[in-house]
């Protein structure tokens, strides 16, 4: 593993909806009028929802987008009061007060959003959702080889300037996985 994405759910201020809490009082009041968008249907903007309504028995409406865009551009309008999103997409918007972010879905606190939840801390262990990106070599490569592919990318990561570059991006250096913790 080289890269590892935050991920988070954001809401339109003016939705009223200020806590990973809120959306499920407010899903269990109206079960089904809660619409979340996400980035397609399948992909791990939509499974976030789907983890939330199964780890808190809730049932909101999936609204599948093609692309963050166009997921985000309804939630900033009011199209729709909540998206599951990449947290680098809409970084800016957050700190702008245009979108309220509630929840980072790591294991823990997102170090650049010290301040913003995870759904555990709501009570709801099992809803973390992780991009991720990396390194692959074919099948049957040499462990020598996958070895030293390894190292390169561990060097490469290191460097100040790599990781600098990799966190204006929105997502984090993360060499600390050996080739087989990665594959598992």
């Amino acid at each position: 593993q080289a890269v590892a994405n935050p991920l988070g759910a954001v809401v339109n201020p003016a939705s009223g909806i200020k806590s990973i809490k809120d959306i499920v009082e407010r899903a269990k009041a109206n079960p089904g009028q809660l619409n979340y968008g996400s980035f397609g249907i399948g992909n791990m903007t939509h499974l976030m929802g789907v983890l939330l309504s199964v780890a808190a028995d809730i049932k909101m409406t999936h609204v599948p987008y093609r692309g963050q865009t166009p997921a985000i551009t309804d939630v900033l309008s009011g199209q729709i009061p909540l998206a599951f999103t990449t947290t680098a997409g809409v970084t800016d918007l957050v700190e702008s007060g245009k979108l309220n972010l509630l929840a980072t879905f790591g294991g823990e606190r997102d170090e650049q959003f010290p301040n913003t939840p995870t759904p555990t801390e709501f009570g709801y262990p099992s809803v973390v959702v992780v991009g991720w990106a990396g390194l692959f070599a074919p099948a049957g490569t040499p462990p020598h080889i996958v070895s030293r592919l390894h190292g390169g990318m561990v060097k490469a990561l290191a460097s100040p300037d790599v990781k600098d570059a990799i966190l204006r991006q929105g997502s984090k250096a993360v060499s600390s996985s050996s080739p087989a913790e990665f594959e598992r």
